[in-house]
């Protein structure tokens, strides 16, 4: 369904879990400026063109948004009509929010439980979550779901009101994750060999976290 492009599927911080997530049926309509025109870096200003062809290509959603135009002129009316369109984005959409579309590690700013979940179904996410895009994603999310990742979570990330941490990016860069060639899940089992820890050192681990 063409409309899927800019109605998209919404994740808030409360709806992540471990390994998965529960869907709350809430959607973004997500419009960058010049849209569908928005990939063309000539436009300056409010395009006519690209009113035209959003009407044209996406008459549901323009026609559902016409029933606000005034409203929508009206934010931050010193800008309308100058950088952008009236149904668009009011503040640019950076030029990442394509990363949105790719498969991405989704996660709470703000936790106690830990929960990491591999989204390949191209769900947006509010300001209290994360996303993390790259190589080695599964790996990655199997590790962010360990006991070896829950030791690093408490020693390594600030204390928040409520039992909460703060699961910021640069006390992730604190932490020596081992490499391994093939993208695949891995086990807890598997992270103590990865790490060569000893008997004594799982059993420590096995202790403070019990599943």
């Amino acid at each position: 369904m063409r409309t899927a492009e800019i109605i998209r599927p919404i994740l808030r911080g409360r709806d992540i879990k471990k390994f998965g997530y529960e869907f709350a049926e809430l959607y973004l309509i997500y419009i960058p400026w010049h849209f569908p025109l928005h990939n063309d870096s000539s436009i300056q200003g409010a395009s006519n063109e690209a009113e035209r062809l959003f009407e044209l290509k996406y008459p549901a959603v323009y026609n559902h948004l016409l029933l606000f135009k005034e409203q929508l002129s009206e934010r931050n009316k010193s800008e309308t009509g100058i950088r952008y369109e009236w149904y668009a984005l009011q503040r640019w959409g950076a030029n990442y929010w394509d990363d949105f579309n790719k498969p991405k590690i989704v996660y709470p700013n703000m936790t106690k439980f830990l929960p990491f979940y591999l989204d390949n179904e191209g769900f947006m996410v509010n300001q209290k979550c994360f996303i993390l895009t790259g190589e080695k994603l599964i790996y990655l999310t199997s590790f962010l779901n360990s006991k070896v990742f829950k030791v690093c979570f408490k020693d390594y990330f600030p204390d928040l009101q409520g039992g909460t941490k703060e699961l910021s990016k640069i006390f992730f860069e604190r932490i020596p994750i081992p490499q391994i060639v093939k993208d695949r899940a891995v086990t807890d089992e598997e992270i103590y060999e990865l790490y060569n820890f000893d008997e004594d050192e799982i059993n420590w681990i096995s202790s403070l976290f019990s599943e």
